[in-house]
């Protein structure tokens, strides 16, 4: 199946920016960067996913996801030290 991947990351971003805790569309995002190797954009969603996690190890997860980006992929220490 294909996928018009700009069409599809202007929804989820509309979608996003008129309910920023609109978890399905933020994770959707999320995928669609991380395919395109867009880690600043992940991690900015990751962060924004896990400060909208209402459940503790739910939000401790996405943190740990964030760090593991800002360290690995962005190799941005305090960042990463930070979100840990």
């Amino acid at each position: 199946m294909l996928m018009d991947r700009p069409a599809a990351k202007l929804a989820l971003r509309r979608a996003i920016d008129l309910d920023p805790a609109y978890l399905p569309g933020i994770r959707a995002l999320v995928d669609l960067h991380r395919d395109e190797e867009r880690w600043e954009e992940v991690l900015a969603l990751e962060i924004q996913e896990a400060e909208h996690t209402d459940n503790r190890a739910g939000r401790a997860d996405v943190y740990q996801h964030a760090a593991e980006t800002a360290l690995e992929k962005l190799e941005k220490v305090p960042e990463a030290t930070r979100l840990y």
